[in-house]
């Protein structure tokens, strides 16, 4: 959870730097010699919610920054990650009402947010986009081009996962996937990437492709009618850690076994299932036996929001937001004892300060 708490980090300290001449308050004049009270620059970090554990890592990882940097974070949710209106009155009240000198926004889906973005912008507020994007035509129309943003190559991260989950399939077997909220850029390229991955293997044919929208008691009703319509499905990929507890739930439920089980990593939710070797856990591979054949792709949450916090706190002190080398994903199987060799450094998408 480390690296995720790094990238958390890195963000909040590139606001404060970047984007234009910080113009400083006319001192007081001294009537005293206390020194005067320290005002520091003021980051909200608004997420989708907490009800994920991947939100819950990247807080931690904003909260490092918070100290290391001096700043005083101010973090925002939704209820739900599908609360798409609930994110964009957050993003409104705190613009309209002066309540911070910069945003980190992980948007909740690809369009919502944008007019409330264009305020931030108007205001004279910088803001830089985490784990999804925003729509890139909609940006350009809003005048909002070269927003800068921060987060991992999603379709690599789904197909190097499917590539893994597919590999040695030589008999005709059926694939099922568990998509996130179709409306979120990530959830687009994840899906893009698994069905890249099966479209490579002759032998794979996949039979159903239904939302959850990133939640467990979702998932495992999908799931659950999935089988029902198609019982012979041997591959399921899940584009979360949330969906694909809430699949094998339903899975371990109706089924003694399964063919194979994939996702697209987030955190898993439970040790314990972790230590089964039924899903493999964050950044490092599942112990132990499992009936179940299994994949993971990690990111780091952590790192991740410690550096749109950096860029968020560069931004704010009239420098430019910095485009580092990359979120590093690594595929875990519980076949092997370490990531497998391939692994991809996805490269952060740049921009100057929102």
């Amino acid at each position: 959870m480390r690296p995720i708490r790094r990238l958390a980090f890195l963000v909040l300290s590139l606001v404060f730097a970047g984007c234009g001449e910080r113009v400083d308050r006319e001192p007081a004049v001294a009537i005293s010699t206390s020194p005067p009270p320290v005002v520091k620059p003021r980051v909200a970090l608004v997420m989708k919610t907490l009800t994920n554990p991947f939100f819950v890592e990247m807080e931690k990882g904003a909260r490092k920054a918070e100290i290391e940097l001096g700043i005083e974070l101010i973090v925002k949710t939704a209820a739900q990650e599908t609360s798409f209106e609930q994110q964009v009155s957050i993003v409104e009240d705190l613009v309209q009402n002066k309540r911070a000198d910069a945003l980190v926004i992980a948007p909740a889906n690809a369009h919502h947010l944008i007019p409330a973005v264009r305020k931030a912008r108007d205001a004279g507020i910088p803001v830089v986009i985490i784990d999804a994007r925003l729509d890139a035509t909609q940006l350009a129309v809003a005048d909002l081009a070269g927003l800068p943003a921060i987060g991992v190559d999603n379709e690599k991260g789904a197909y190097l996962a499917v590539k893994a989950l597919s590999a040695g399939i030589e008999v005709p077997t059926t694939a099922a996937i568990l998509e996130g909220i179709r409306s979120a850029e990530n959830a687009q390229a994840r899906k893009q990437g698994a069905e890249r991955a099966f479209s490579e293997n002759t032998a794979i044919r996949v039979v159903a492709s239904e939302t959850a929208n990133w939640k467990i008691d979702e998932a495992y009703e999908v799931t659950r009618k999935m089988f029902e319509l198609h019982p012979g499905i041997g591959l399921l990929f899940a584009a979360n850690d949330m969906m694909a507890l809430g699949g094998l739930a339903i899975l371990e439920r109706q089924w003694a076994e399964l063919g194979q089980g994939g996702r697209f990593r987030r955190l898993a939710r439970n040790p314990t299932m972790v230590d089964q070797g039924k899903l493999s856990g964050y950044c490092r591979p599942a112990l132990g036996g499992a009936r179940l054949s299994r994949c993971s792709v990690c990111d780091s949450p952590a790192q991740g929001r410690k550096s749109a916090i950096r860029n968020a706190d560069r931004c704010g002190a009239g420098q430019r937001a910095e485009v580092g080398p990359g979120l590093r994903l690594n595929i875990m199987t519980i076949k092997f004892a370490a990531p497998l060799a391939e692994s991809a450094r996805c490269s952060w998408v740049g921009g100057g300060c929102g």
